[in-house]
């Protein structure tokens, strides 16, 4: 699995829909939200939503009957390891 894949962002994206359903919600040019997903050191936010576009994103969520919730912004699991990023043998 790889690394970008634990994050809030990335599962956030995924449940609603995709970056370009992101986009429109939000406001946010698309490789904005694809940056939710990265790391700081490459430009992004540790995989971390923004509050503003979290709230937006929230509310499309309610209206159009999706299974979101705030806790899906947080990581909630352990942080990934050097074991956790080695494909299977």
């Amino acid at each position: 699995m790889k690394k970008h894949q634990l994050n809030p962002a990335f599962a956030v994206i995924r449940k609603v829909g995709g970056v370009g359903i992101v986009s429109t919600i939000t406001g946010r040019d698309v490789s904005r939200v694809y940056r939710w997903t990265y790391p700081k050191s490459l430009g992004g936010t540790d995989g971390f939503i923004p509050h503003e576009e979290a709230l937006k994103l929230l509310k499309f969520a309610e209206e159009q009957g999706l299974d979101l919730t705030h806790a899906d912004f947080f990581n909630t699991s352990p942080a990934p390891t050097a074991e956790t990023e080695r494909p299977a043998a």
